[in-house]
């Protein structure tokens, strides 16, 4: 089994422990980061049991990969890039980096003690509920503005959640009263 933790540059006593699955990075308590820049899911690090260790940009604003001995390599929404011990990731080009450690792990690797030189499992980050407001015109709402969607969230479904396909109603095809006044 292998552990993989995202080390702060300007913190490298602090360990932040990636659990197996989807592990959305960003804005809020995992990180401790505040900045509006960032998106509170700025980017995804996906990790299989035994697999590769993906990276995925999320947000609006391009994340940036250093691998190992390797030149800055800017990334857009939707890249993946496969995470190898020793790479630098920021998530925003020039600001939050975090080196990447990958650790090996095996039960037979304990010396002479046993049991007791195992090292305990990381605990997993807590689950961080959503505490923005519902947008007012919900399902129905058009706006794309990436700040309104950082500010307020949408229904599952809405195209605020599909990352894959955007729909568009121009302005001049709606009646009147399907303007709705910005917030």
């Amino acid at each position: 089994m292998t552990n993989v933790y995202l080390i702060p540059q300007d913190s490298p006593d602090t360990r932040v422990s990636i659990p197996i699955g989807t592990t959305a990075l960003g804005r809020g308590d995992l990180l401790n980061i505040a900045d509006k820049k960032l998106s509170r899911c700025q980017a995804n690090i996906i990790r299989n049991k035994d697999g590769p260790v993906m990276f995925i940009p999320q947000g609006v604003n391009p994340c940036c990969i250093t691998k190992a001995g390797g030149q800055p390599q800017s990334l857009g929404k939707g890249q993946e890039v496969e995470l190898e011990d020793g790479d630098t990731v920021y998530l925003l080009a020039d600001r939050y980096a975090y080196q990447v450690s990958i650790e090996s792990s095996s039960p037979s690797s304990s010396s002479k003690g046993g049991a007791s030189d195992r090292s305990t499992p990381a605990p997993t980050p807590p689950v961080v509920k959503d505490t923005r407001p519902m947008c007012e015109f919900g399902a129905k709402c058009y706006r794309k503005n990436p700040q309104h969607l950082e500010e307020v969230q949408h229904p599952p479904g809405h195209f605020s959640h599909d990352t894959t396909t955007t729909t568009t109603t121009p302005a001049a095809t709606m009646k009147p009263d399907e303007h709705k006044p910005a917030p």
